[in-house]
């Protein structure tokens, strides 16, 4: 349902409830008075979202610039379990843990960029930033801050022999991959039942290609410092470290 009030302070609320994916999810929006922001001023927002299992809640304000929208929203996301909007955003099979943000969203007319005050996903933890240029030939940038980063157990059940114990799938073949700046650090960093500290990785993936990117990690007293890059260009993946 979406509601106005009358006369000059036109206000709009909307509560909205429906199915996605064959999964019942609701909507609330709600805003001041709308005059403001057909005026250009900024419009305060609050909104919340729900669906089995997944949950996001936002507040700020949204300004209307030539057109253009503006926006600086604090924002509060979890997902216990794949549902049905990772589904539709194609995110679902790669959810493999709980996941939970919170943090801010800056939209103007040339970017999107997005702080995270703490982001968790398992016993994975940071803090960061990203953004994304909304121009053609632009480039996206990401850091991310690892008190811990929990890579899992390494799953060699498809090995035909022990000498075979690396050769196992990391990435699905021919992934589509952004052009993109990172930088990403771990105080800790957990690979199966090894403890890496003070870990980096920087460097600048383009057009599927990523020169060498430089690393280093601590690991039983020694640091190990290297490059890897890696070609996705073709039918698999080809890393060199």
């Amino acid at each position: 349902g979406i509601a106005l009030a009358s006369g000059a302070s036109v206000e709009l609320a909307v509560d909205a409830s429906g199915r996605i994916g064959g999964a019942a999810c609701s909507l609330t929006l709600s805003g001041g008075r709308l005059a403001p922001l057909l005026a250009g001023e900024p419009w305060p927002v609050q909104g919340s979202g729900r669906c089995p299992g997944e949950r996001l809640a936002a507040s700020g304000n949204l300004t209307l610039v030539g057109g253009q929208p503006k926006a600086d929203l604090a924002f509060d996301v979890s997902a216990e379990r794949p549902g049905p909007i990772a589904d539709l955003s194609g995110a679902g099979h790669m959810l493999r843990y709980p996941l939970s943000a919170r943090g801010t969203l800056v939209l103007d007319p040339s970017s999107a960029s997005v702080r995270f005050d703490a982001l968790q996903a398992g016993r994975s933890s940071a803090t960061g930033d990203a953004q994304w240029p909304r121009g053609a030939g632009e480039v996206a940038r990401v850091r991310l801050d690892f008190a811990l980063l929990d890579l899992g157990e390494p799953d060699v059940r498809a090995a035909a022999a022990p000498a075979e114990v690396l050769r196992r799938e990391l990435l699905p073949a021919s992934p589509q991959l952004p052009d993109l700046d990172f930088e990403f650090t771990a105080e800790r960093l957990a690979v199966g039942g090894e403890q890496l500290r003070q870990a980096r990785l920087a460097g600048a993936l383009r057009s599927q290609w990523l020169p060498p990117a430089k690393f280093r990690f601590d690991w039983d007293g020694m640091t190990l410092a290297g490059q890897v890059a890696a070609d996705f260009s073709g039918p698999a993946p080809r890393v060199e470290i």
